[in-house]
Parts: structure tokens; sequence; C-alpha cells
């Protein structure tokens, strides 16, 4: 079986620790420890792994989710717990992409593309948005900074959760495209 995962990385509040998530909502019945890597399991099934000082595998200046993990840090990261737990671990990206707001009423419409226009939810009610604002959104099933899966926040069909607004020089070719910037006004 091959798990898909994302990675979180805080070193001013865990020092050198990451977290692979798998399963976020999982209480982990059974723990473990292998040298630095700690695979978490509930039911004999992988829900999380922690590497301890991975200053000594890799070195990252990021803090929070890692929307985007490169070729040769999904490698590491699988080989890693591959050798110590032998499991397969891959991780995936979460990215947040850029739409503009179409309608408000009588549900939230986004553009995501020229002429893709999709249902939208909203991680935290914000009043300021109004039509023709540019938008943060997450696809349905990704996940997001607090750990949790954009769809929990989404309805059936509600395609994008909407976690942001972006604000400066954007034009309506940038729709899709990723950004990184996460910004809540």
């Amino acid at each position: 079986m091959i798990y898909q995962a994302s990675l979180f990385f805080n070193y001013q509040v865990y020092k050198d620790t990451l977290f692979i998530v798998i399963d976020n909502e999982a209480i982990p019945d059974q723990i473990v420890h292998k040298g630095d890597i700690v695979g978490l399991y509930k039911e004999k099934k992988l829900i999380g792994v922690n590497i301890f000082n991975s200053n000594n595998y890799l070195k990252l200046r990021l803090s929070g989710l890692i929307h985007n993990p490169n070729e040769p840090l999904i490698n590491l990261i699988n080989t890693l717990i591959k050798q110590a737990l032998e499991e397969d671990v891959l991780l995936v990206s979460s990215p947040v992409i850029l739409g503009q707001l179409i309608s408000l009423t009588p549900s939230l419409l986004v553009e995501v593309s020229a002429g893709e226009k999709v249902k939208a939810g909203i991680l935290e009610e914000d009043s300021s948005l109004k039509e023709g604002d540019y938008v943060l959104l997450s696809l349905k099933g990704s996940r997001l900074d607090n750990g949790e899966l954009s769809s929990a926040y989404l309805k059936a069909d509600e395609k994008y959760l909407i976690v942001g607004s972006e604000i400066g020089d954007i034009g309506d070719y940038e729709l899709g495209s990723e950004t990184y910037s996460l910004k809540k006004d």
C-alpha cells in the first residue's frame, strides 16, 4: 500500500522535527520507534510519521504545510520511511491557486480559468469579499495549513474552498495559477 501524505515543518515551535500527516483525524493505537523515525498507526494502518533530528537529513527554511514538495524531497522522505518502517509514503501537493469571485449569491461562484466557473465554499466568513475580488483557492481534497482536508468544509457540489484573498497587480491571465501567499485580509 502507498500512503499519500502531507509534510509539515515549524522549526520555531518543534525544532527539527518533520511531521508527515496521512490521517489527521485518527488517534494512534500503536507507535513504532526506529531511531529518528517514529511511525504512528491506527488499526495497523500508518496514519503519520515523525522524523526527529531532521537536520541530520535535510535543511528546511519553510514553516507550516509544504504545499508543493519537490521530487528530491519526496524521494528522500519515502526512502527514510521505507528503510525505517518498511512503508511506502508519497508526499502529495496541496497547491493554492488564484481564482476570481464571480458571484456571492445564491452561492459562491468562482472563475478558475477563462470560462471555467465553479461553486466554492469559504473557510472563514469574510464580509469584505465582493464580486470581482481575486481569491486563493484550495481544491477539494487538498490539505490546508491547519492540517484538515478542504473537503471537510465543503458541500457536495462545491469544488474549491476559498482560503483567503489576494490583492496586487493581478490579471485574469493568472487565474488558475499556483500561489504560495496565503493572505487573509
